[in-house]
């Protein structure tokens, strides 16, 4: 089944949507420099608590794209 992502200000994350994706808890959250923003991920259906958000979906192939462009924040140098 493929995965499905989110990224989302970490002050908007409530402990529903947690137990709704597959982090197992706030602490295990990827988390970008800054350390404001948060991935959320999930396999089949969108959540039911991330649907009002609107926030925009990514594949895994897109997240990773997001993930290692060192403009974006994720990473601080690039290997």
């Amino acid at each position: 089944m493929e995965r499905t992502y989110i990224i989302i200000d970490l002050e908007d994350i409530t402990q529903e949507m947690i137990d709704e994706c597959i982090q197992q808890s706030f602490e295990y959250l990827r988390r970008n420099l800054v350390g404001d923003k948060a991935i959320l991920k999930w396999e089949g259906e969108t959540p039911s608590s991330l649907i009002m958000l609107a926030l925009p979906e990514y594949t895994n192939e897109e997240i990773l794209d997001i993930l290692n462009n060192i403009e974006n924040g994720w990473i601080d140098e690039v290997d």
